[in-house]
This record gives C-alpha cells, sequence and structure tokens, in this order.
C-alpha cells in the first residue's frame, strides 16, 4: 500500500537525493515514474571501486537508531573492523546489548546457520535488528539465507517484516543489483558507504556535524535502492526510521496472508454476485480494518473437512488443526476461547465478541394438544404432597375425636370402667389403651369413613358444614380449610389465566428441568466447542444433559448431528431440546415465531480470532484489536449484521381467548371416570348384599325347630 501525499516538505535535518515527493499519477508515485524515465530503469550509483567506511558514522547512527540490542554478523576478515566498530559503541553507547558472532564457518552446513537465525528470532523477538559486516559475497550469501528462513521455520520467524538490517561493505552498482535478487523479501535494509567530510583522523569521535550518507531499500516503488543523507541536527523517532527504512511506512506492504475461515452467520457468511464469491458479515468487518491498518492482502481459505476442530486420536481437524498444524496464518471465524484450543494456538485478544448458551425448543400450544389444560397449576410432586396430606390430616382428626370422646367417657365412669365397645379387653397396656381409643363408640368404622371423606370433600367444597365434637378436632380442621382456601384461589387463578389468556408457558425454567423431562430429547452439534464443554463438564446437570445426549445417540444420531440446519430441522419437529449459542438461536427465531428459549445462559464464552502458536504476527495484529475494541467499531458493526426477532415479525396473542372443547374435556374424562368408579362400587355393594343374604338364609335352614 501507497501513501497518497501532496505536501514536498521535509525537515531540513532530512535531505534524501533522488526521493521526489509528489502526488501519484495514473497510481504510480511520482518518484517511481520520474526514476523510470532513465535508460537502465534504476538508481544511478556515483562510481567509486572500493568506498572507506568509516566506523564513527556507523555509530553515530547506531545512535540515532537508539536500538537496545545489536546483533552484529560478520566474517573473518572484517574482524578488526567489528572491533573498531564495538570498541567506539562500548564506550559511546550506553545501555545497549551486543550479541556477536562470526557465522562465515558456518556457511559450510547451511543448517547451523537455520538454527542460529531461529533461534535469535526467539531472543530477539519482536525487534531483531542485525549489522551485518563483511565482504560483499558473505552479505549477498547470508542475506540470500535469511531471506529464506521465514519459509523453512514454518510461520513461527518473520525476518520479512521485522528484521532491520545495516550493511556494511564495499558498494557498486552491481552489489545492489544482486542485492536485490538474493534478499528476497526482507523489506528493512540499509547500508552505509562514504561519509563526505569525515577523516580517517577522525574515527575516535562520533561526528556530530557531518552528514552520513546511506543507501536504503525500498519497496514501495519497483524494488531498488535510493540514497538519503542524513544531515545535522538529526530526527529522531519514527521521521528517522521512516528515512532510513522507507518500507516501515506501509506496515505488511501488502504482504499476502493465508486466512482460513468457515461460514457461521452472521459471524462469517458467503455469497455468489456476478459469478463472483464475496465474503461478508461481522468477522469480516474486523478482518477489513486489520488488513486496511497492517496493509496486508488475504488468500481466504476454508477446511477440506468443515469443521471447526475435534481431539481425534490426539490430532485436531478443522480450523484448530489448520492452527496445530500451522498451515495458515490466521483464523478469522467466531471461535470459542478454551483452555483445551490454546495449547495448540493462539487467541487473539481483546475478544471481539462474548457468547452465550441456550436451548432452543418448539412452543407446544396446550389449548391444541393437552386435553388435561386443567391439571397443568399442579406439578405431579404438589398433587402427591396434596393427597398425603389429605392422608394425615384425616388420620389425626379421627384419633383426636376418638380420643377425646374416650377421655369424656373415662372421666364420666371413675367408679367403674364400662367401655361401650365389648370387644375391647380389659388390659392396662398401653396397647390395649389405644386399641380402645381407636375402637371406641357405637360404630368407628363409619365414623373414620365420615370423616376421610369431609377431609377430602373440603379440598373442593372450600369448607363443610361439619363441626367437631372437640376442640382439638374444630382447631385441626379449621387449619385444614384455610391450607385448602388457599391452594384453591391460587389454583383458581392459575386456572384463568390459562383458559382465559392465551399466555405461554414455558415448560423449562433450568437444564436440569429439560434433562429430567421425560418427553424431551436434547440435541448438540458435534463439531463445536459446545459438545466439548459437556462432555468435560463437572456440574450435575451438564453431566446429566451429556449423558441423555449419549443415551439418545445409541437409537436417534440426529441428537449429535453436525449442521445446524440438521438440528433446526429437529427442534421443527417437536419435543427436542437443542443447545445452541444465543446467536444461533436468535437466527432461527428471526425466521420461526413457534421457536423460544429458556432463557437461560448456560456458559458465557468468549470470542477471538487465532493465529499459530507463538506467531510473529500476534503483537501487531492484537495491537490493532485493541484499538478496534476502544473505537466502539464492535458495537456498530454487531447491530448492523446481527437481526434478531422483532415485536412486529411475530404479532402478540389476543388478550382474550375463547374456551375451546378441549379446555373441559380433562375435567368431563375425570366425571367420566368417577361415575364409571362409582357404578362398580355399587355393584360390589349389590353382590355383597346378596351373598349376605344367602349367607343368612343358608343358616336360618340349619338352625333346629
Amino acid at each position: 500500500m501507497r501513501t497518497r501525499s501532496t505536501d514536498c516538505s521535509l525537515p531540513l535535518a532530512l535531505l534524501v537525493t533522488l526521493w521526489t515527493c509528489g502526488p501519484d499519477v495514473d497510481g504510480i508515485p511520482l518518484s517511481c515514474r520520474l526514476r523510470n524515465t532513465s535508460k537502465t530503469g534504476s538508481l544511478i550509483l556515483t562510481p567509486f571501486t572500493r568506498p572507506e567506511v568509516y566506523v564513527p558514522d556507523v555509530v553515530s547512527l547506531l545512535s540515532h537508531l537508539q536500538w537496545t540490542t545489536i546483533t552484529v554478523l560478520h566474517d573473518t576478515d572484517s574482524e578488526e573492523l567489528v572491533d573498531a566498530i564495538l570498541f567506539l559503541a562500548v564506550e559511546k553507547l550506553r545501555g545497549v546489548r551486543y550479541l556477536i558472532h562470526n557465522v562465515e564457518h558456518m556457511m559450510e552446513v547451511i543448517s547451523d546457520v537455520h538454527t542460529l537465525l531461529q533461534s535469535l528470532h526467539a531472543t530477539l523477538f519482536p525487534r531483531p535488528f542485525f549489522l551485518l559486516i563483511g565482504r560483499p559475497a558473505f552479505i549477498l550469501d547470508t542475506m540470500s539465507l535469511v531471506s529464506s528462513h521465514d519459509g523453512q521455520s514454518n510461520r513461527t520467524t518473520d525476518y520479512r517484516h521485522l528484521s532491520r538490517w545495516l550493511l556494511v561493505t564495499d558498494l557498486d552498482r552491481q552489489f545492489l543489483d544482486s542485492m536485490i535478487n538474493n534478499m528476497g523479501d526482507l523489506e528493512n535494509v540499509a547500508a552505509i558507504y562514504k561519509s563526505d567530510t569525515v577523516s580517517s583522523s577522525e574515527v575516535e569521535n562520533i561526528p556530530t556535524n557531518n552528514s552520513i550518507n546511506i543507501i536504503t531499500y525500498s519497496r514501495s516503488c519497483p524494488p531498488d535502492f535510493i540514497k538519503v543523507k542524513i544531515t545535522p541536527p538529526v530526527i529522531k523517532g519514527r521521521p528517522l526510521l521512516h528515512a532510513v527504512y522507507p518500507n516501515t511506512k506501509y506496515g505488511y506492504n501488502n504482504r499476502t496472508l493465508v486466512v482460513s475461515t468457515l461460514m457461521y452467520a452472521p459471524f462469517t457468511m458467503r455469497r455468489q454476485d456476478r459469478g463472483h464469491v464475496i465474503y461478508e458479515g461481522y468477522c469480516f468487518e474486523v478482518l477489513n480494518v486489520l488488513a486496511k491498518d497492517l496493509n496486508f492482502s488475504v488468500q481466504l481459505v476454508e477446511p477440506d473437512d468443515g469443521e471447526w476442530g475435534l481431539l481425534v486420536d490426539g490430532k485436531w481437524t478443522g480450523l484448530i488443526g489448520q492452527l496445530e498444524q500451522r498451515d495458515v496464518d490466521m483464523v478469522v471465524a467466531p471461535l470459542t476461547i478454551h483452555e483445551d484450543r490454546e495449547r495448540v494456538m493462539d487467541f487473539l485478544l481483546p475478544p471481539f465478541y462474548t457468547e452465550n448458551v441456550d436451548i432452543l425448543y418448539k412452543f407446544e400450544d396446550v389449548s391444541e394438544s393437552d386435553i388435561f389444560v386443567t391439571m397443568k397449576p399442579f406439578k405431579i410432586m404438589v398433587l402427591v404432597c396434596l393427597a398425603a396430606a389429605v392422608v394425615v390430616v384425616f388420620i389425626f382428626i379421627f384419633f383426636t375425636e376418638q380420643c377425646s370422646q374416650y377421655l369424656a367417657h373415662e372421666s364420666r365412669n371413675t367408679d367403674k370402667r364400662t367401655p361401650k365397645s365389648p370387644i375391647v379387653p380389659q388390659s392396662s397396656t398401653l396397647m390395649s389403651s389405644f386399641y380402645a381409643v381407636i375402637c371406641f363408640g357405637d360404630d368407628p368404622v363409619e365414623e373414620l369413613h365420615l370423616i376421610f371423606w369431609r377431609v377430602f370433600g373440603s379440598v373442593f367444597k372450600q369448607g363443610d358444614p361439619w363441626i367437631s365434637h372437640t376442640t382439638p378436632g374444630r382447631i385441626l380442621m379449621t387449619s385444614w380449610w384455610l391450607l385448602t382456601v388457599v391452594l384453591a384461589a391460587g389454583y383458581s387463578a392459575y386456572l384463568v389465566a390459562i383458559l382465559a389468556v392465551d399466555i405461554r408457558v414455558k415448560p423449562f425454567r433450568t437444564l436440569q428441568d429439560v434433562v429430567d423431562s421425560p418427553d424431551y430429547t436434547i440435541g448438540i452439534m458435534s463439531t463445536g466447542i459446545i459438545k466439548l464443554i459437556f462432555e468435560k463438564s463437572n456440574q450435575d446437570d451438564f453431566k446429566g444433559a451429556w449423558q441423555k445426549v449419549v443415551n439418545a445417540n445409541k437409537t436417534d444420531p440426529r441428537v449429535l448431528a453436525g449442521t445446524e440446519s440438521e438440528h433446526l430441522q429437529h427442534v421443527l419437529g417437536g419435543k427436542f431440546c437443542w443447545i445452541v449459542d444465543v446467536t444461533t438461536a436468535e437466527k432461527a427465531q428471526a425466521t420461526d415465531c413457534a421457536l423460544e428459549t429458556v432463557g437461560v445462559r448456560l456458559n458465557g464464552q468468549n470470542l477471538a480470532l487465532a493465529a499459530p502458536t507463538n506467531s510473529p504476527l500476534k503483537p501487531a495484529l492484537e495491537d490493532t484489536m485493541s484499538a478496534i475494541a476502544d473505537s466502539g467499531l464492535l458495537e456498530k458493526w454487531w447491530k448492523q449484521w446481527q437481526k434478531p426477532r422483532t415485536p412486529d415479525m411475530c404479532p402478540a396473542p389476543p388478550d382474550v381467548r375463547h374456551i375451546i372443547l378441549n379446555d373441559v374435556m380433562g375435567p368431563v374424562y375425570i366425571a367420566l371416570g368417577g361415575v364409571a368408579l362409582a357404578g362398580l362400587f355399587l355393584v360390589l355393594e349389590l353382590l355383597t348384599h346378596r351373598v349376605h343374604l344367602l349367607q343368612t338364609g343358608t343358616q336360618t335352614n340349619k338352625t333346629p325347630t
């Protein structure tokens, strides 16, 4: 990428020879246009057989560049020059670390050079700055090896963009032409040549009033070297950096990065437009800004297996596998940050979105499918507890009534204990006393029946005209009536709401409700991070959900389908809960008003772009990501691409609805069942009475006259 400029003014401290500032003409910078008018089409360097290289110029330029670590690579013939430069540099430059390597002897074993380059990149990253000193042939061989190293390092080094080289050697036009061919894609290379006024007698002092002449490599035009003269007072910082290494002004200099992606709307989408494939979506908005800010182009690819990433036999598949094997420079897709993934790749922070997981299901209309809608206000456990309470209360009331009457009778007969019931044994044991209380009265069995039906009937009648004969019985019955009134009021209010107003009552409130439901099956995508989360979770509800999926998968493989469309079709079929991210759930709800979510947030996860482990691109990418996050662009892009269901898509149901036949069919069936049960007991009573008459008649016939 070239910057367009119309301002030709430069600081007085910088005099650039043969570098003409000016507006672009037909897409070609004016400097390139002027350069291409020459017969040779390249820089015309004033010929000199062997220029004298001055130590003060080198040290002075290093001082202005402010390198904190200087790595010196040299050949054997240049050891004296290296010693002279280092002697002055150590004396004049403070706080600088020096790494010195004679690499000429390594040239016989190329692998040793690459090993050294790999080690130096790891040590110096992200500022691998080099002072390369030696004969022209040595310089050319070294630069050739350096330029080829990135291609052999499997995306672990970036000498092309990060390294900066200062060459000290004999210069001529033939050497520069050879350098252009040998340095490959290296962007930042400069060389010092003969100073204008400094003499050899002034080597001990850094020149402060004389210019420094360098030749630097420029990629902003057809590649060539240009002359730059730095004159005092020397400028510092970025202007000096751009003068010595002009390619640093253009980021990655339109370098092509291999970027992998996978379609997942609204983050990543693909469409055809007049025969061209167009990639768009939330993530590509982020990618476009990264590419523009850092000046790189993109080659988009997709994983052959179309998966996000599963760990199979110790190796990852899909996008994660591409990062683990370092097949791509970057992944632009909504990847969930997870510790298992971080072992084989690096996420680019900060994350661009926080995603949650919910449960998507199809709402079942009670009015159309459930004839027992009148039973909905109470759950099964409430009904069981109510039935148990009826039994307990009626037993307590019966015992209270019997005990009170028995004690009253005993107090009236203090002189002589004559219980009314002839079947009570005369014994003073505790069991006998209890038996006497239970059996006290003219007909205790009939009393037991009456109290049971009074207690049971009060649940529905909300009261009873019967009044206990004892004070404890009256207190107990009053408390029971109060409880039944509250239950009846709550039931009535809930039933009115169900019958009169068309409200959607969610069948689930938590994940555990889904796990406990025998009618619903749970589904999870087999290729995403959600499967990994549930498979390895220690939470009871997560483990229960995963076990339910595993059991269902034995008979229905659809519960672990690998695509959104398969799961969505399963959900639309009913009785199926899909554990999915909220974004996908909202996208599905926007297309069908029958789809609902439970509304829980099962697992909040951050989404981020990713790069291979220890990628040299990571610092620059993360710096731009931080700027994007601080700018507010992420929120703007999300509103642009995410289109959740709006109220006008699904009109609200009417405030009041008519009661249909199915609403009352449940009580009708219960009433018919009661009629049938009553008829059965009537038949049993008639048969019992008939048997009793037959037995009585037989005994009468056998009595002697």
